[in-house]
Order: structure tokens, then C-alpha cells, then sequence
């Protein structure tokens, strides 16, 4: 009997590249209202165990949603309670960070560890 045995190989992306993500924030930004609670933007969190500090884009759609979309260049799209995200800016877990070469450099690196 003739056997044959076939590989295959499957990777998944969930990520999401710098482009995108600025694609993303050059969009949401240009519909933030001014009296936002969250601020639009990109957050780093720099914590005791990450060697390179985390990047986030967090979307605070509206003061009336109780929501905020978060993507990350590793894992692609969340969603988080604006409770939660504004508990972790106030006590300094998330920093907006605001410098586009920083934003980039960070959001690459990270991107290029996941894939």
C-alpha cells in the first residue's frame, strides 16, 4: 500500500501593523470630542517584568460609551471598560505618549517579536 503524508503549515496573524494602527488613530483622532475623559492617543506601559515597554492605541469613542477599543501591534483589536483604562492612567500603569518616532520605533518592535 502506497502512504503518503502531507505537511502543512499554518501561522496566524493577529497583529497589527504601525500603518494600520495610524491609519486607525489618524481617523478617530479627527472625530475626538474635546472634553474627552480618555484621550485618544497612544499609552505605554513600562512594567518591572517588559524589557521594552508595552505600546497601546487606545479609542475612546464617545463620553457616553462605557467602553474603549485598545490595539496593540501583537494582539490586534480589545475592548476595555474606560473605568479600567482611566484606573491605570491615573495611577501611572498607562502613559499618552506623543512623540511619532518613539510611536513608531515601539509599535515596530513589537510588532516584529510577535510574527
Amino acid at each position: 500500500e502506497d502512504c503518503q503524508i502531507k505537511l502543512f503549515k499554518v501561522t496566524v496573524d493577529k497583529g497589527m501593523t504601525y500603518e494600520d494602527a495610524r491609519d486607525v488613530y489618524s481617523e478617530e483622532h479627527a472625530n475626538q470630542s474635546d472634553n474627552a475623559k480618555i484621550v485618544t492617543g497612544y499609552y505605554i506601559k513600562q512594567g518591572r517584568k517588559h524589557k521594552i515597554p508595552k505600546v497601546h492605541l487606545i479609542i475612546s469613542p464617545s463620553n457616553r460609551s462605557h467602553k474603549v477599543i485598545v490595539y496593540r501591534p501583537n494582539g490586534g483589536q480589545g475592548i476595555l471598560s474606560k473605568q479600567y483604562v482611566s484606573s491605570r492612567i491615573t495611577n501611572g500603569d498607562l502613559k499618552l505618549i506623543t512623540s511619532e518616532e518613539q510611536i513608531k520605533e515601539l509599535w515596530e518592535t513589537e510588532y516584529s517579536l510577535a510574527n
